[in-house]
C-alpha cells in the first residue's frame, strides 16, 4: 500500500531524526515522499513528487531518506561513485578563499566581505556515453563508419543555462581521467541535487553548431587562401592597403572560429569528423567542492565562491577555484537561487 507523508515526519515516525540543517531544509522545500517496497534493499526507497511546484524532490533527499532508513536497519548505507578530494591543509583554502575576497584601499587593503559559511558539496555530474557515425571520408575512418565516447556534463545547473558560452562551462570530460570510489556522505557534507537533462538535445544542438562552424571555417580558409596568393603575387609590384585589411580581418575570424571547434570538440569529447550521436546511456558521479557564502559588508548581498578539491595543474598541483561555476552561481539567478537553497542553513 502506497503512503504519503512529509520527508521530515516519515523520518521521525522511522526512528530516525535529522539534523536541524536538513529539517530545515527539508521543511522550507516542501518536499513529500510517496514510498513504495523494494525488494534488493528491503526497505523503503522513493518514487517522489514536490507539493509546491512539481519538481521531482532532489538526489541529495532520496539519498538522505534511504541512508536514514537504512541505518535504523543497522545495515549499510548508500554508497555514491565519487571522485575523492585531495589531501591539503586548511591554510591552503584560507590563502585561495584571501585572494579572491573584494578589497578597498590603495596601501592597506581592508576585505569588503565576510566568509559566513563553507560547505561540502558533492557536486554531481552526468556520465554520458554515445555512438557517433563519421561524416567524411580519410586514411583511418571511412563514410558511414560508427564510434563510441563519452563526455561529462554538470547535472545540478545543466537546466538553467541557456546561452553557448554558460554550456561550455558545463562540459567536464576531463574528469574522466579521474579515479572513482564509493564514498558514504557525512552528515554535515551536502550532497548536490539533479535536474532532467535532455541528452539527445543537448549533444545534439552542440553538433549541430560544430557542423556550422566547420562549414564556415572551410568558406574562410578559401577565401583566405585566394587573398593570400594575390598578395604575394602583386604586393611587391604596387601597395594592397585594402586587400591586407582583408586578410587581417579573416584571418581573425579564422582563428576565433578554430578556437570555437576546438571548444566544442571538448565539450563532446570526439576527435573526428560526426555526422550523428545515439546517446547509449548515462550515469551520475559526484566531484568535491567547497561552496564558500561571502557577504558584502556596506550592501549585505551574498556571493558564491567555489573551489574545487581536487588539486590540478601540469607541472605543479594544487587546488584551484571553478571559475565557471562561480560565474554561474553569481550571474545565472536559476543557478544561484539552487546553489543558495543546497547551502542554506
Amino acid at each position: 500500500m502506497f503512503c504519503t507523508k512529509p520527508l521530515t515526519q516519515l523520518l521521525k515516525v522511522k526512528g530516525c531524526v535529522p539534523s536541524a540543517q536538513q529539517n530545515a531544509r527539508m521543511t522550507r522545500t516542501g518536499t513529500f515522499a510517496i514510498l513504495f517496497k523494494v525488494e534488493c534493499i528491503g526497505g523503503y526507497a522513493g518514487c517522489y513528487s514536490c507539493s509546491s511546484n512539481n519538481y521531482l524532490i532532489s538526489m541529495g533527499e532520496e539519498r538522505l531518506l534511504k541512508m536514514y532508513y537504512l541505518k535504523n536497519r543497522g545495515e549499510d548505507i548508500y554508497l555514491l561513485s565519487v571522485i575523492p578530494p585531495s589531501k591539503f591543509k586548511e591554510e591552503h583554502i584560507q590563502n585561495l578563499i584571501r585572494k579572491k575576497i573584494k578589497k578597498t584601499g590603495l596601501f592597506r587593503k581592508k576585505p569588503l566581505e565576510d566568509i559566513i559559511r563553507k560547505s561540502m558539496v558533492w557536486m554531481p555530474y552526468y556520465r554520458i556515453q554515445f555512438n557517433y557515425g563519421c561524416s567524411e571520408k580519410n586514411l583511418i575512418q571511412r563514410y558511414g563508419e560508427t564510434g563510441q565516447s563519452e563526455t561529462v556534463l554538470n547535472a545540478m545547473f545543466c537546466g538553467f543555462v541557456k546561452s553557448e558560452k554558460e554550456f561550455f562551462t558545463l562540459f567536464r570530460p576531463n574528469y574522466l581521467k579521474h579515479k572513482k570510489i564509493k564514498y558514504s556522505p557525512q552528515s554535515e557534507e551536502i550532497v548536490g541535487s539533479t535536474v532532467y537533462t535532455d541528452f539527445e538535445g543537448v549533444l545534439g544542438s552542440f553538433l549541430k553548431r560544430l557542423n556550422e562552424v566547420k562549414e564556415e571555417l572551410n568558406d574562410f580558409r578559401s577565401e583566405l587562401s585566394k587573398i593570400r596568393a594575390r598578395l604575394s603575387r602583386y604586393s611587391r609590384i604596387w601597395p594592397m592597403k585594402d586587400l591586407l585589411d582583408k586578410e587581417r580581418k579573416l584571418s581573425e575570424k579564422v582563428a576565433r572560429l578554430e578556437a570555437l571547434r576546438n571548444v566544442l570538440n571538448m565539450c563532446l569529447n570526439v576527435n573526428e569528423d560526426v555526422r550523428s550521436i545515439e546517446v547509449l546511456g548515462h550515469d551520475v558521479f559526484y566531484f568535491p567542492t567547497l561552496v564558500v557564502t561571502l557577504k558584502n559588508k556596506e550592501n549585505g548581498t551574498e556571493r558564491y565562491f567555489i573551489v574545487n578539491l581536487v588539486e590540478s595543474g601540469a607541472v605543479r598541483k594544487h587546488l584551484s577555484y571553478d571559475k565557471g561555476l562561480t560565474e554561474l552561481c553569481n550571474k545565472n539567478s536559476g543557478c544561484k537561487e539552487t546553489i543558495a537553497g543546497s547551502v542554506a542553513p
